[in-house]
């Protein structure tokens, strides 16, 4: 598990890589990105919140539930 400012902090750098620049000099760029993502999450021993992506087991009715992180990013224009 991470903590949920570190899983954060990783989402948004794969964000902001540009896709290789084509023969004509063009190119790909994220500008802004809605991620939905589902977690499991719990509070570590100094209280932070700890995350990870489901891991893919079969839930049973004692597993609590998965929770959601919404993550809306724009990236700033700079001339």
């Amino acid at each position: 598990m991470t903590t949920l400012d570190d899983l954060i902090v990783d989402l948004l750098w794969s964000l902001t890589d540009a896709s290789p620049s084509a023969p004509d000099g063009s190119f790909v760029a994220v500008t802004s990105a809605g991620l939905d993502l589902p977690v499991e999450a719990r509070l570590g021993a100094d209280g932070r919140c700890l995350v990870t992506p489901p891991r893919g087991v079969t839930s049973t009715g004692f597993d609590p539930p998965l929770g959601r992180l919404l993550l809306n990013a724009e990236r700033a224009w700079t001339p």
